[in-house]
């Protein structure tokens, strides 16, 4: 019997950044009247649809526009200048570490006028040396994983494939390997959550895995990383967890696995016991609109297995020598299989 300890993982809305590194975006773009002429002075609003949250920034002499500091999810751009009307975009979904650019275009009128546009377009992406691939929460939670490692969902990044082959790149307790990239080994890899160090001290391997159910999504970054992920050169694992909005959110499921679902291995004449049970919810909302939001998640594993017996052949004195007089055998019924060969 094995009895692996439940996990709790909880996100807060509100912390003090200490670190260089991040899970924000950035809008940026260029803010131009009808004859396309650059509009400098012009105030962009950026706010996030789910939970209320501004940043403001203002066009410089160029038209040129840049709101840093978002956390993933989707928004709405507003900008507003003295004698045009004022021009809302939504619908503008930004992803982990995105810098996009939203180039907006004013129409002459009253400030108080608003145009509103839904953003249909995919975004422009600002372009960088780096190889990899945001793991959209979609993916997360319809992908199939076996006991529901997020780790498993880093090969689908190109260039990251499964470290098996060195013992220190293999999770004992979190069945998964850790990934390789980029020709360097599994222990120059870096591993980041919301912002933090995620990396452990001994085998420098990923210290925290949190729930499927928690995880909103991550970037698994392969190529030439940015300056402020320092400490390792390798596979770069950035990963933003869920956390409340205005509206309550949530999930309650259980993973099941046992005997009655599994087949018998080839070589076995029967099947293990096994019983394993993947359980938890997760439940997100507001406390104060706008102001202050709550996130949490539970995860339980139970399972009792024996495993499945360990099947080899031993090659006799004679089939040694490369003289196979006696035929193979099936090893449940004991009947020869046909077409035998025997050596010259």
């Amino acid at each position: 019997m094995r009895v692996v300890p439940s996990i709790v993982s909880a996100a807060a809305c509100c912390w003090i950044r200490i670190h260089a590194q991040d899970t924000a975006g950035t809008l940026s773009g260029v803010v131009r009247d009808p004859s396309l002429a650059v509009v400098s002075g012009a105030r962009i609003t950026a706010i996030n649809e789910n939970t209320g949250l501004r940043r403001t920034a203002e066009s410089g002499p160029t038209g040129e526009y840049r709101v840093p500091f978002l956390p993933v999810g989707p928004y709405t751009v507003r900008v507003q200048k003295e004698g045009f009307k004022t021009q809302e975009q939504n619908g503008l979904r930004l992803e982990i570490l995105q810098v996009r650019t939203v180039d907006l275009k004013l129409e002459l009128g009253a400030l108080a006028e608003t145009v509103r546009v839904d953003s249909d377009a995919p975004l422009v992406e600002a372009e960088t040396s780096q190889a990899g691939e945001v793991i959209k929460n979609e993916q997360v939670n319809r992908l199939p994983l076996n006991v529901r490692q997020f780790m498993q969902l880093t090969f689908l990044a190109p260039m990251a494939v499964p470290a098996t082959g060195d013992r220190r790149s293999l999770e004992v307790d979190r069945d998964t390997a850790v990934p390789s990239g980029g020709g360097q080994r599994p222990e120059n890899n870096n591993y980041q959550i919301d912002g933090m160090d995620n990396k452990e001290n001994g085998r420098n391997n990923f210290s925290i895995s949190p729930p499927v159910d928690s995880i909103s999504e991550f970037k698994v970054i392969t190529g030439l990383a940015p300056a402020e992920f320092g400490r390792g050169g390798g596979v770069i694992i950035n990963v933003a967890t869920k956390s409340g909005s205005n509206q309550l959110h949530g999930t309650a499921y259980e993973f099941l696995r046992n005997t009655y679902f599994d087949a018998r291995p080839f070589f076995a004449n029967r099947k293990n016991p096994l019983k394993r049970n993947q359980f938890g919810a997760a439940l997100g909302g507001a406390l104060v609109r706008n102001k202050l939001f709550y996130f949490g998640n539970y995860e339980g594993l139970r399972e009792a297995a024996t495993g499945n017996p360990v099947v080899g052949q031993v090659f006799t004195p004679d089939e040694r020598n490369g003289v196979f007089t006696t035929a193979v055998r099936d090893p449940n019924s004991r009947t020869p299989y046909p077409n035998r060969w025997i050596s010259p």
